[in-house]
């Protein structure tokens, strides 16, 4: 696998941003052709659609609203969450400054996309 330049990263952030409007069908033609277009080319973003997929039918069998996380829960998860895609971007990288960058735009949009499908308290 070939190292990922700094732009390939910022796209994945704002894909990462873009996935649960993509999957509530609120994108327009042009955002979600070219969300498509770089699905097409990067597992990172592919896996992390389908994860976000999966937990979106698990929510949606559920029938009802669940319960809110405690807040010491949501927040371990969404550092775990943080740190695994940042891990994931920083390893295709061979520069330690672009991936401290990365990793600062990584920790802000994936909590704004995890708080977006976790269920308001």
């Amino acid at each position: 696998m070939t190292p990922m330049e700094p732009r390939e990263r910022r796209d994945c952030l704002e894909i990462v941003e873009q996935l649960s409007e993509y999957l509530d069908g609120e994108l327009n033609a042009d955002a979600r052709t070219a969300l498509e277009a770089h699905l097409r080319y990067c597992p990172e973003c592919q896996t992390f659609l389908a994860s976000l997929r999966q937990t979106m039918h698990l929510l949606h069998q559920l029938g009802e609203e669940p319960s809110p996380l405690p807040p010491a829960l949501e927040d371990r998860l969404l550092h775990q969450m943080r740190q695994q895609l940042t891990v994931r971007l920083t390893q295709q990288s061979s520069r330690q400054t672009e991936a401290d960058d990365t990793s600062s735009l990584a920790n802000d949009h994936v909590e704004s996309v995890a708080r977006s499908t976790m269920p308001n308290p």
